[in-house]
């Protein structure tokens, strides 16, 4: 939300704590009224999604206890906590239903556990949020998307992910999760996910370049389309736009 820093004595004494639960670690900021993270506090734990309850809910421990230490240091004062969380997820109650990753934290309320924590101060509000939202509004608040109400975002990691903005708001299914799902749509012999997520540029390249490392990631692969002209690279991503823009042509006509 925002890329710059500030320090403590610019942002005011009031900041929120912005944690992003990804499924290998929770990176956490604290973030001023304005947008702007700010300097020195950004926070790391790992939180397997596959863990056990203990560890995940030990991961949001370990973040509050670091953050809590440097608001301090910085005589700044948390006002609230924002929780960007993938789904399904009841964003009420703060409660997981995903099956597929973090399973051991199904059902499970979890500003209950944090309590249960000793470094959570349960006055605070919490937030939680689809992780896909969260980066639309952030982007619309403080970053590329200000000023910009209409609008829509793409995620591309493990899966594959679509958000959507009307007239400045989150358009969602009524239960805070997107209003389109676009990782199921059918492509080819399987679902589109299967074409555009980690594994599938992964799995797409290894077929253009005989020859690539089987342990190599998105990042090796980008940064060789950049820097180093790989055509087998270039080739990866100009086709994974050209498909993304075919199958999501229907969908923006259909919303526009």
């Amino acid at each position: 939300m925002g890329d710059g820093t500030t320090s403590g004595k610019a942002a005011g004494r009031k900041a929120a704590l912005a944690i992003d639960a990804g499924g290998t670690f929770f990176k956490s900021a604290l973030v001023s009224p304005d947008g702007v993270a700010i300097a020195d506090s950004f926070q790391s734990a790992p939180a397997l999604s596959s863990g056990t309850k203990e560890d995940i809910i030990g991961a949001y421990g370990k973040i509050f206890t670091s953050s809590l230490k440097c608001a301090t240091s910085q005589g700044i004062d948390i006002c609230g906590i924002g929780i960007s969380t993938p789904g399904p997820f009841d964003y009420v109650c703060g409660m997981s239903l995903m099956e597929h990753k973090f399973k051991s934290i199904k059902n499970i309320p979890l500003p209950d556990e944090f309590e249960k924590l000793g470094c959570f101060d349960r006055r605070l509000p919490v937030v939680f949020q689809q992780d896909l939202h969260s980066f639309l509004l952030g982007e619309h608040w403080a970053s590329a998307l200000k000023g910009i109400d209409n609008a829509a975002a793409i995620t591309l990691g493990t899966g594959l992910g679509f958000g959507l903005m009307r007239d400045g708001a989150i358009v969602d299914n009524g239960k805070g999760g997107p209003c389109i799902a676009i990782f199921n749509l059918p492509y080819g012999n399987g679902i589109l996910e299967d074409r555009i997520s980690r594994r599938g540029l992964i799995s797409q390249y290894c077929k253009y370049s005989w020859n690539a490392e089987s342990n190599i990631d998105v990042k090796e692969i980008a940064r060789r389309a950049r820097e180093d002209n790989d055509p087998h690279a270039q080739k990866l991503f100009h086709e994974t736009g050209r498909i993304m823009a075919e199958e999501l042509s229907g969908i923006f006509k259909t919303h526009s």
